[in-house]
């Protein structure tokens, strides 16, 4: 995703979500006005470029953080970062 320093992975994108994640959950871009969309993503992703990440991004990364945390993906994708990270014996 492009932010305003250096470009992230999507995964980065929802672990910052996750830190803030009442406001993620609670999140139902349907019913929502782009203005506070917008509003809502910079406490959610700061650092992300405003000027070229679209509102149409915005809402797919929310749905797709409620999604992956409905099903309980969140948690499993982070475990087997950890796994990767660890270096074999």
């Amino acid at each position: 995703m492009y932010t305003t320093t250096e470009n992230v992975r999507l995964w980065e994108v929802f672990q910052a979500m996750k830190s803030n994640e009442e406001k993620a959950e609670n999140m139902d871009v349907r019913t929502m006005d782009n203005k506070l969309i917008k509003s809502t993503f910079a406490v959610l992703f700061p650092d992300h470029d405003a000027d070229r990440v679209y509102v149409s991004d915005m809402k797919k990364m929310i749905r797709w953080y409620g999604i992956l945390k409905r099903l309980d993906l969140l948690n499993e994708v982070e475990s087997e970062e950890n796994q990767e990270a660890e270096p074999s014996k």
